[in-house]
C-alpha cells in the first residue's frame, strides 16, 4: 500500500458457529476485513478476527497456567495503563467502555478493571519481537484466552521453534492470556 493512497475497508461477518460446552453456550463469530487501494483488483490486506461470545450465565473457563517454558529465551514485563488503553482505542476508533470507563467496566460489566484490547496485546507482543529480538513478523495467528487489565503487569515471552516463534502474554497471576504464533523474516 503506498503511503497516502486512498483505501477502502470492508468488513463482513464470515461465519457464526454455536457450541455448547460444560460452562454454557458459546458463539464463535468470524469477521473478515479487507483493505483495498482504490481501483486495485485485489485487497492489499485481509484480516480475519474470531470473537468468542460467552453466555452471561456461564461459569469460569479453564485457565491455562503453564506451557513449555524450558526454551524461553526472551522475556519482558510491561504494564499497560489507562493512557495506553485510551491511545490504542483512539487509533482504532474503538469506544467500547470496557477499555475506557472504569466505573462502567466494574459496575455494569462486573470486571475488576479496564480491559486491555486484544489488538493491543498482539501489538505489544509483535513489537517485543521486532524491537527486543530484532525480527519482523511475516504472518501471525493469535489466540486470546483470558483478559488482561489496566495497571497490572503483563509478562511477555518468546520461544523460537526454528523459523516459527511462539509469543505469549501472561497476566499478573501467571495465566496465559494470549499466545501468538509468528513466522518471522
Amino acid at each position: 500500500m503506498p503511503i497516502g493512497a486512498n483505501l477502502v475497508r470492508s468488513s463482513v461477518i464470515d461465519k457464526i458457529e454455536h457450541k455448547t460446552v460444560p460452562s454454557g453456550p458459546l458463539a464463535f463469530v468470524t469477521i473478515r476485513h479487507e483493505l483495498q487501494v482504490n481501483d486495485a483488483a485485489s485487497p492489499a490486506v485481509v484480516e480475519k478476527q474470531t470473537f468468542v461470545l460467552l453466555s452471561s450465565a456461564g461459569g469460569a473457563a479453564k485457565r491455562e497456567t503453564s506451557d513449555d517454558n524450558s526454551n524461553t529465551r526472551h522475556t519482558k514485563i510491561v504494564t499497560p495503563d489507562d493512557t495506553m488503553l485510551f491511545q490504542y482505542s483512539a487509533l482504532g476508533f474503538n469506544s467500547h467502555k470496557i477499555h475506557l470507563d472504569r466505573g462502567y467496566a466494574r459496575d455494569v460489566e462486573g470486571l475488576p478493571d479496564l480491559v486491555v484490547n486484544g489488538g493491543l496485546t498482539t501489538l505489544l507482543l509483535t513489537e517485543f519481537l521486532r524491537c527486543d529480538i530484532g525480527l519482523v513478523p511475516k504472518s501471525l495467528k493469535a489466540r486470546y484466552s483470558t483478559p488482561l487489565y489496566s495497571g497490572r503487569p503483563v509478562a511477555l515471552a518468546a520461544v523460537s521453534d526454528g523459523a516459527r516463534w511462539i509469543l505469549s502474554a501472561r497476566d499478573d497471576a501467571g495465566i496465559i492470556a494470549a499466545s501468538v504464533e509468528v513466522e518471522a523474516q
